[in-house]
């Protein structure tokens, strides 16, 4: 009798495991196909174009969950956002210590998966395909007290930077620094 349910058990147990790598491998395939989204779950997108005023920035601090972000030299301090998640950057902006904060916000959307499952549409991506692109202009010459990047996954590719305080917190992705200058530097970079 014992043998018998040990038996049942193991074969639960592999029809269980069987079923995970096939959930995982159809959705992985399948891509969009694989997520049903409903009509209220939809992530709308936008794009901004903010100039900010470089003398009354000291300090700057970045997150981005996802997509490709550049950095790099130009004649105004700008923040430009093509396929932006609709209100991820409703907090950017200076802050009384003259902090240029530039954090993307959690989205409220979930996506469903099978009838009973519902996880938040940024665990993966923005389902739909599009890929953010966000790019921050700063003038020749100017100088940080200290910036703090974060990112979840994507590329980061940064150009002329001058901080005396970098902090980097990358993970997963690619990253690509030049033309960096900084008394301090400490980074920490989960995959890729």
């Amino acid at each position: 009798m014992r043998k018998a349910y040990m038996w049942l058990l193991r074969i639960a147990l592999v029809s269980l495991v069987v079923g995970i790598v096939m959930t995982g491998i159809s959705i992985s395939l399948g891509g969009i196909e694989a997520v049903k989204i409903g009509e209220s779950t939809k992530v709308e997108y936008s794009n901004i174009d903010t100039v900010y005023n470089a003398d009354e920035v000291s300090r700057l601090e970045l997150a981005f969950k996802w997509g490709e972000v550049q950095i790099k030299e130009g004649d105004v301090l700008s923040f430009t956002a093509i396929n932006a998640p609709e209100g991820a950057f409703a907090d950017a902006g200076i802050t009384s210590d003259g902090t240029l904060r530039i954090c993307e916000n959690s989205i409220k959307e979930t996506v469903k998966i099978g009838p009973f499952i519902k996880i938040p549409a940024e665990w993966i991506g923005y389902t739909d395909g599009i890929s953010p692109k966000y790019t921050l202009t700063i003038p020749q010459g100017m100088k940080f007290d200290e910036v703090v990047i974060s990112t979840g996954a994507g590329t980061l590719d940064v150009d002329a930077l001058n901080a005396s305080a970098i902090n980097g917190d990358f993970g997963a992705g690619e990253v690509n620094m030049t033309n960096i200058e900084c008394d301090n530097l400490t980074l920490d970079n989960g995959a890729g």
